[in-house]
């Protein structure tokens, strides 16, 4: 059935992750292999959309986790003011830059 699959595909990769953690390894790397791994098999469309929103939360705790694994010295301070700037100018920059290319590339816009 698709919950025993879900089960153990869920499984074998926590499963090869702990095993790995224990012997002094990554578990997020194996983890990622073993996800890999499964891929392969005929059945990876079903395991997939189980998985999706296991995936999702994966993700948003991992870089979560990963942010807060940063230490915050003074040159990661002084460079804050330019990040948030870089990211401000790339987010009011990208729709007249688009538009633009747009009309030089002599695209249309179209009404829905």
């Amino acid at each position: 059935s698709l919950e025993l699959l879900y089960l153990g595909a869920l499984g074998y990769a926590t499963g090869l992750a702990a095993l790995a953690v224990t012997a002094g390894f990554s578990g997020e790397i194996t983890a990622f292999l073993a996800g890999v791994s499964i891929s392969r098999l005929p059945y990876k469309m079903h395991i997939e959309t189980k998985m999706e929103p296991i995936k999702a939360l994966g993700v948003a705790v991992f870089f979560i986790s990963l942010g807060l694994k940063l230490e915050l010295g003074q040159e990661m301070l002084d460079a804050l003011p330019i990040g948030f700037g870089l990211a401000v100018f790339t987010l009011f920059a990208t729709l007249p830059l688009f538009a633009a290319l747009g009309f030089l590339a002599g695209l249309k816009s179209h009404t829905v």
